[in-house]
C-alpha cells in the first residue's frame, strides 16, 4: 500500500511557558473543543485477556485433577481473575493519565475511586469485592485453599466484565487532542491533497493509495489542548493558534501527583464535551504525535 502525507504543523511545545493546575482548569473551562483525537496505547504487561485465558484454562481442568491439583488450580485461578480485572482497570487509569497522580502501588480501591469506576465503567466496588477480590484475598492473605464454586464465580464475572468493556468502551484508545484541527486519514486525506495541489490528480485512480493531511490548529487565537504523554514526563499543553501551522503560545502543567487526582477528574469534564472523535490508525500514530508535540527547538532562520 502506498502512503502519501502532508502534516506542516510546528508546534514546539519546548518554548511553552509553565503555569499552575488550576491556571489550566480555568483556561479549560472556557473551551468548548470540537473535535477530540485519540490515539492507540498498547495494554499494560501482557494485557487482561492473557491472564483470562490462563484463569480460564485452568478452572476447565479443576473438574478432573486430583484433590491437591483442583485445590492449586483453584487457588491460581483466584489470583488470575483478579489480575485480570486490576490489569484493565490500570489500563484505563492510563488513558486517563490517572496513574500519574497516584502513588506507585495504591491498591485496587484506589484505582477504583481515581477512575470513577461505579459511574465511568459499571465496575460495583462492594460486587467486585465479594465476588473477585475476597476469594484471592482469602487464598493470599489466609493461605487457604478456594472454594472451587466461588472461583468460577470470580472467573465468570471477570470474564464478563473484560469483554464487555474492551467492546463497548475501549481502554487502547486514549485521547490526545481537543479543539479545532484539520486531520484526515485515508482517501478523504488523499482527495484533499489533490485539492491543496492539483499536481497531483493523477493519484486518484491508485484506489489503494493512503493519505495523512494534518495542516490546521484552527482560526488565529483559538485554544487546543494537547495532552502530551511523552515517556519521560506527561503535560497539559494549552496551544493558542496563529491560524495557520503552528502557535503562536503555548502554556503547559506536568500532570503528577501535585496536578492531583481531582483536578484530572475535572479537566476530563471538561475536555469531554466535544462533538466528535478522530481515532488516529497505527501508521499514523507516529507523525500525528510528533507534528502535534515537536519537542525539538525551532530550527534558526538563516541570516
Amino acid at each position: 500500500m502506498l502512503y502519501l502525507g502532508h502534516a506542516p504543523l510546528n508546534v514546539y511545545v519546548t518554548r511553552g511557558v509553565q503555569i499552575q493546575p488550576d491556571d489550566v482548569l480555568d483556561a479549560v473551562s472556557t473551551l468548548t473543543p470540537q473535535t477530540k483525537v485519540c490515539i492507540p496505547i498498547p495494554a499494560p504487561g501482557q494485557g487482561p485477556d492473557h491472564f483470562l485465558r490462563w484463569a480460564k484454562d485452568e478452572l476447565a481442568e479443576v473438574g478432573g485433577a486430583t484433590a491437591d491439583a483442583a485445590g492449586r488450580k483453584a487457588f491460581n485461578c483466584a489470583v488470575l481473575a483478579k489480575c485480570a480485572v486490576e490489569c484493565l482497570v490500570d489500563w484505563y487509569l492510563d488513558r486517563f493519565l490517572l496513574n500519574r497522580t497516584l502513588p506507585q502501588y495504591p491498591g485496587l480501591v484506589k484505582k477504583l475511586q481515581a477512575l470513577e469506576a461505579s459511574e465511568r465503567l459499571g465496575i460495583g466496588l462492594a460486587l467486585f469485592d465479594s465476588v473477585i477480590f475476597e476469594p484471592r484475598n482469602d487464598a493470599v492473605h489466609a493461605y487457604e485453599p478456594v472454594d472451587p464454586v466461588l472461583v468460577r464465580q470470580a472467573v465468570e464475572l471477570a470474564d464478563l466484565t473484560v469483554r464487555n468493556l474492551l467492546r463497548a468502551d475501549p481502554p487502547g484508545l486514549a485521547p490526545i487532542f481537543y479543539g479545532t484541527i484539520e486531520l484526515l486519514q485515508g482517501r478523504a486525506a488523499v482527495e484533499k491533497i489533490v485539492e491543496h495541489d492539483s499536481r497531483q490528480a493523477g493519484v486518484l485512480q491508485n484506489a489503494d493509495l493512503d493519505g495523512l493531511w494534518l495542516k490546521s490548529l484552527g482560526p488565529k487565537g483559538e485554544v487546543s489542548v494537547l495532552l502530551d504523554r511523552h515517556e519521560t514526563g506527561t503535560r497539559v499543553v494549552l496551544l493558542t493558534s496563529d491560524g495557520h501551522k503552528s502557535a503562536e503560545d503555548v502554556r503547559f502543567c506536568p500532570v503528577d501527583r501535585a496536578f492531583g487526582t481531582e483536578r484530572l477528574q475535572r479537566l476530563f469534564q471538561l475536555l469531554e464535551r466535544t462533538s466528535s472523535t478522530i481515532n488516529v490508525t497505527e501508521r499514523n500514530v507516529h507523525t500525528v504525535v510528533n507534528s502535534l508535540a515537536n519537542r525539538n527547538p525551532e530550527p534558526k532562520k538563516k541570516p
